[in-house]
This record gives C-alpha cells, sequence and structure tokens, in this order.
C-alpha cells in the first residue's frame, strides 16, 4: 500500500511535457482556423437558404402556427446549413468517442 502511495505522489511531481504559453503550436492554430472556416460557411449556407421562390411559399392549408399574422409551417425540407451543423457535431462526436477508445480515458 505505501508503494501505491508512493507511486501517487511521484506522478504528482513529475514535470509534465507541456509547451510554454509564448510557443507557437500548429495544431491548436489550425483547430482555430477550422473552426472559424466552418462558422463563415456556415453564416454564408445560413444567409442564403430560404432565397428560391419555391422556399418562400408558405401552405397555409398545414400550418404549425399563426401568431400575430406570422405563419410558420410544419414541414418543408432542412436548410443547408441545419445540415452541414448536424454532421459537423456527429463526426466531433463520433472522433472524441474514437479518440477515447484509442488512448483511454484520461481525467
Amino acid at each position: 500500500m505505501q508503494s501505491f502511495f508512493q507511486d501517487v505522489l511521484a506522478q504528482a511531481n513529475a514535470v509534465p511535457d507541456s509547451i510554454k504559453p509564448w510557443q507557437e503550436n500548429p495544431i491548436i492554430d489550425g483547430i482555430i482556423f477550422g473552426f472559424g472556416i466552418l462558422m463563415l460557411v456556415l453564416i454564408w449556407l445560413w444567409a442564403r437558404s430560404g432565397r428560391s421562390k419555391r422556399e418562400n411559399e408558405v401552405p397555409f392549408e398545414r400550418t404549425a402556427e399563426d401568431f400575430a399574422g406570422q405563419v410558420q409551417a410544419a414541414y418543408g425540407r432542412l436548410p443547408a446549413f441545419l445540415i452541414v451543423l448536424y454532421a459537423v457535431v456527429l463526426i466531433v462526436l463520433a472522433a472524441y468517442v474514437i479518440n477515447g477508445i484509442i488512448t483511454g480515458v484520461k481525467y
């Protein structure tokens, strides 16, 4: 039992292999750049959704809500930005799970 506690203390006193805050980290820079590009693409897709005349038609016979003159259709296709957002979230979740399986749980 004493050896277990000594091992835990040795791990706590060990100097971690980390970089200094002022050093460049290309992995983090790439993640930030990719996140910025993703946000720009999502904003662009959101801005252009609903532009066609077919998407602007509101089917009054099948509405979910008519409140203060604002009619919201109860059905219709999903906008492209929402599909891309769902895909990104699913890919990130899958990558997190796969990474946890490969490297093991590290808290």
